[in-house]
């Protein structure tokens, strides 16, 4: 992190002595708050951000600015901030009689807004520049789109909505289709959207056909990846302790599954606010049900054009009417015309836009005749709602009234699911002989017509057919095998889009292309049935297996390789066809829970192919793959077996390699034991290996300077190197954070929690865990999840917490051995046994050590093993009282911790053994002057607790000899 622009602490000493502010006088001096004289009980970070606040007065202080001065460079989550703010806020609200001090920028920070007067505003603090740093969880949440209307007639609907969602926190707005359910919701999510900062989700349903994509549109609204399972947890662990806004749109067609995502959420994150659209309700427990009635329509024989205008019905028809012709202007003549088209239509909002859409081309009279001339010819379902069959009678005007041209174009973009691109509509529908500016012209027309829609949620204009238009065009197409020539040349485009842009930008994510993900589901769809295409389907997956994994959509990816190698041609088998579908599975495969021996022989194959075909490039990233299959499911002869395979490639590569097998060789030989070997080889695996990834390295889900950087941090602290550990933990966390890549940052940060355990460093441990936690969800890396919980468990027993601690490790723990995490697993039982000792109870810790030394003996992870044996041996002890074990035990670990070249463990271990009462005199004298020459070779840190105890023995022992 660059904070070469930043002053190390606030700039107080230029400012005045005190502020006043309504009540309250604040004194910098003396950092006290006081309301009339008495003091005001305030935290010292709040106090702090108000001290920063009020000198700069008046102006936005951003987020970053507020991190940085009030956590003086330390490394903080936002959320610590929005605490500390909410408490400024209620203080000084409650305190000050309601008033108002602290308010919110969305999206730019905070400004303090009261007034000072002006021979307290200080001068503004200048010369400092706004650091680079990620944005919290919310960024990643789907926005509503724009409110691009006006909800005419909805005010009294709206603010009744609002109350109700303030009071129950779930509303259901219930209305038949086209009555505006949605526009009304996103005037409530407007109105709102200060409450919630920028904690709000848009959860769009109108695209799900199958019902059980609604928990992976619930996790693609938050912005966490889409896999086969896990989704429910996920986005309610993601909600947990915010106070956020869910807009969920559409829900009537898969209403059941809704309720129970909502039900979730409820029960595990009460402070989210849930606002739905639907056409029946939910039915979940607490759900406040308001329906969205039609607006009010004019009478039969309105009086004049005054009393037409004083309905919501006619405003909105006049209002579009105006907007699309600027000729048009109501009249008392056109008032009882206006007035029947409005009742004729039930006072639908959406047919009514429809209605005013024809005004310019046929005038008010006319459209009126149209619709009384549908009353009769009406063929929609009899069955159907009166308000549907008018919806129906509205399409099929609008489609009646368009050219052979328009209607076949409007027809043809029914091929598209979700938006698309104007590119995209004039290769797939484009018609000899319509140029692409004809094509163009007539998709304008269509949008005019409200028969397309725009759709403004990215940076170039994409276009939509609602759902209804979508269904209605489809039953007006005629020939099936047009329909099919369609369709292909819809997956040929997306197909061209993907290839085209990789060819192009070959080292750029393929993220920027989200918008079409719909349009490529639907392409593989049609290419594997038994309409579509073998060759493209093949092509097709190939193709957008980095777009499914640049997206997280993992199991996704995964799915299609699958189905693309279960019909892959006899020719193409043994090929870098072949070879390229199996490594977007297998190292997809890698990070989703499944079968570890199918995704061994998947990765297996992959090696095979990549070595028979001589794609060396390949075979490396197979191979780090495989590394890391090894390293998540803890077997280190495996690893080791890698590390010497990379050797033999490196010798084969030259030195584009040599930066990879360093790290993976130095990495086996870490959770070895063998820390004299490991170190120089993550030393220079990290010198050697870029900072910058390639695109190909972030796809494959591993990241070797993370690997080296992680052991070279925790070898360096067991060698006694303290601050040189902490400066590569530091380094590293930031440098993983800056990729932007949620997996690199899980995977930095899950080695490096236990270092600040060991340095008994809370604070620090406690805000990495939370970013653990927050980037683990957003990997979809599962085992990650659950050993972020089972580090929030270490801190709770380090907070005094016991129960809640072990109830965290044990539940981490079931899941960690379910998903065959061993290694995790492995570390985690290590701190179990501490959280039982913890609590006094030395039978289940050393039940937990015995089975962690089981799981080393296992993995062949020998790392661990001095400080397992050192544990058992001290439980054992507890249990028992016998010294004899104790000593026996200690020595075990003696000679492990310093087989491994474990400085730090073998001071420990002495200081165990000089703490003891009962030790024979020469053991202790001897034990005391081992502690004493390892201390001497040990950074001299009395911050370090191991260091802490040592000298203080040291000085005990030695002072009373010399007495």
């Amino acid at each position: 992190m660059n904070t070469a622009h930043f002053s190390a602490t606030p700039e107080y000493a230029a400012r005045p002595p005190t502020y006043s502010f309504g009540p309250f006088v604040l004194s910098v001096a003396e950092r006290q708050l006081l309301m009339r004289g008495e003091p005001v009980r305030l935290g010292g970070r709040a106090l702090d951000i108000l001290l920063a606040l009020c000198a700069r007065a008046g102006s936005i202080v951003s987020k970053d600015e507020l991190l940085f001065e009030v956590w003086a460079g330390q490394t903080v989550d936002e959320g610590s901030l929005r605490v500390h703010i909410s408490e400024l806020r209620k203080v000084l609200s409650e305190a000050g009689e309601g008033g108002r001090y602290v308010i919110n920028v969305p999206g730019k920070g905070y400004v303090f807004v009261a007034d000072l007067g002006a021979s307290q505003i200080p001068e503004t603090h200048v010369g400092s520049a706004r650091r680079n740093h990620p944005s919290d969880a919310s960024s990643h949440f789907a926005r509503p789109p724009a409110l691009l209307v006006n909800p005419l007639g909805r005010a009294e609907e709206i603010e009744r909505i609002v109350r109700e969602l303030r009071s129950t926190h779930l509303v259901s707005i219930v209305g038949t289709g086209g009555v505006g359910k949605t526009t009304v919701a996103l005037a409530i999510a407007e109105t709102v959207r200060d409450e919630f900062e920028d904690y709000t989700a848009f959860v769009d349903l109108s695209q799900v056909t199958d019902s059980g994509h609604v928990h992976a549109a619930f996790a693609a609204s938050l912005g966490l990846p889409v896999r086969e399972e896990q989704e429910l947890e996920a986005i309610a662990k993601v909600l947990q302790g915010k106070r956020a806004l869910l807009l969920v749109d559409n829900c009537e067609h898969v209403v059941q599954e809704v309720a129970g995502v909502v039900q979730r959420i409820r029960a595990s994150a009460p402070e989210v606010f849930i606002l739905t659209t639907t056409r029946e309700p939910l039915h979940v427990s607490g759900e406040r049900i308001c329906r969205l009635p039609a607006l009010a329509i004019p009478p039969e024989k309105p009086s004049s054009l005054t009393e037409v205008g004083q309905f919501a019905s006619a405003q909105l028809f006049i209002e579009r009417a105006c907007a699309i012709d600027s000729d048009f202007e109501p009249s008392e003549e056109n008032a009882l015309t206006i007035a029947n088209i409005c009742r004729s239509l039930d006072g639908l909002p959406l047919a009514i836009e429809f209605a005013a859409s024809r005004v310019a081309a046929l005038g008010t009279d006319s459209t009126a005749a149209y619709f009384s001339r549908l009353d009769v010819l009406n063929k929609g379902k009899r069955t159907a709602m009166p308000r549907h069959q008018t919806l129906r009678r509205t399409l099929d005007w609008s489609y009646d009234l368009l050219s052979d041209s328009e209607r076949d174009i409007l027809c043809r973009l029914g091929v598209f699911s979700g938006s698309f691109s104007l590119e995209a509509a004039q290769s797939v529908v484009g018609l000899f002989p319509l140029s692409p500016m004809d094509v163009a012209d007539h998709i304008a027309d269509l949008v005019d017509k409200s028969l397309v829609s725009l759709d403004t949620s990215s940076d170039r204009i994409r276009f939509r057919l609602l759902n209804t238009t979508r269904d209605y065009v489809a039953e007006r197409v005629q020939s099936a095998d047009d329909l099919n020539g369609r369709r292909r040349l819809h997956a040929q485009f997306f197909l061209g889009e993907l290839l085209g842009h990789q060819q192009k930008e070959p080292e750029n994510s393929l993220v920027s292309l989200r918008g079409d993900v719909e349009n490529v589901r639907s392409a593989l769809a049609w290419a594997y049935s038994q309409d579509g295409d073998r060759d493209i389907a093949i092509r097709l997956t190939l193709a957008a297996g980095p777009l499914f994994w640049d997206l997280a959509l993992l199991a996704e990816g995964a799915r299609w390789a699958a189905t693309a190698l279960g019909q892959l041609p006899g020719n193409r088998e043994g090929t870098v066809d072949e070879l390229e579908l199996r490594l977007n599975s297998s190292l997809s495969l890698l990070f989703i829970p499944g079968n570890l021996s199918d995704v061994s022989g998947e990765i297996g194959r992959a090696l095979e192919l990549a070595r028979s075909l001589g794609k060396t490039d390949i075979e490396e990233r197979v191979m780090s793959g495989h590394f890391a299959f090894h390293l998540r499911s803890g077997n280190v002869p495996g690893m080791t077996a890698i590390g010497q395979a990379s050797i033999e490639l490196a010798n084969r590569r030259g030195l584009t390699f040599n930066g990879a097998s360093d790290s993976m060789t130095g990495t086996a030989f870490a959770f070895e034991g063998n820390i004299d070997a490991a170190i120089p080889l993550a030393e220079r695996a990290l010198a050697t290996i870029p900072r910058e990834r390639s695109i190909k390295n972030l796809r494959t889900g591993v990241d070797q300077r993370l690997w080296s950087a992680n052991v070279l941090a925790q070898l360096l602290w067991m060698k006694g190197e303290f601050s040189r550990s902490k400066s590569v933990i530091a380094d590293t966390v930031a440098e993983a954070r800056s990729t932007g890549h949620a997996a690199l940052e899980s995977i930095a940060l899950v080695w490096m929690v236990p270092v600040m355990f060991w340095a008994d460093d809370i604070v620090s441990a406690e805000c990495y865990v939370e970013r653990l936690s927050e980037s683990a969800i957003r990997s979809g890396i599962v085992p990650f999840r659950w050993a972020a919980e089972a580090n929030r468990g270490i801190l709770h027993v380090r907070q005094g917490r016991l129960q809640d601690g072990l109830d965290a490790l044990d539940g981490a723990i079931a899941e960690l051995r379910r998903l065959r995490s061993g290694m995790l697993e492995l570390v985690y039982t290590g701190y179990l046994a501490d959280a039982y000792a913890e609590a006094r109870d030395f039978g289940n810790a050393s039940s937990a050590v015995d089975r962690a030394l089981a799981l080393t003996r296992l993995t062949g992870c020998g790392i661990y093993t001095g400080e397992f044996l050192r544990k058992k041996a001290v439980f054992a002890w507890r249990l028992t009282g016998r010294m004899d074990d104790l000593l026996s035990g200690l020595g075990d670990a003696l000679r492990v911790s310093r087989l491994q070249g474990n400085r730090l463990l073998e001071m420990r271990i002495l200081s165990d053994i000089v703490s003891s009462e009962g030790v024979p005199i020469e053991l202790m004298e001897s034990s005391l002057s081992s502690m004493g020459e390892v201390y001497a070779t040990l950074e001299q840190r009395d911050d370090i607790p191991d260091m802490a105890r040592a000298r203080s023995l040291l000085f005990a022992r030695r002072g009373c000899g010399t007495a």
